[in-house]
C-alpha cells in the first residue's frame, strides 16, 4: 500500500478546485433529486489525476 501524506493535497488539487467543489456540493444539497444531480457532475477524479501524478509519481493505488 502507498502513504499518501493528505498534507500535499492541495498541491494536487487544480487552481479552481475548491470553487467548483463547493458550486458542486450546493447543486447536490439544494437538489430534489440529489442522485440525479451527482450523476450530472459526473467523475471528476480526471480533473485531480494530473496533479496526484505530479506530487506523488505515476503510481496504480487504490
Amino acid at each position: 500500500m502507498r502513504y499518501i501524506d493528505k498534507d500535499r493535497f492541495n498541491n494536487c488539487k487544480p487552481a479552481d478546485w475548491d470553487t467548483n467543489a463547493l458550486a458542486w456540493s450546493l447543486r447536490v444539497e439544494r437538489s430534489v433529486t440529489p442522485k440525479d444531480v451527482i450523476r450530472s457532475i459526473g467523475n471528476k477524479w480526471s480533473l485531480l489525476k494530473p496533479g496526484f501524478i505530479s506530487e506523488y509519481g505515476d503510481k496504480c493505488w487504490y
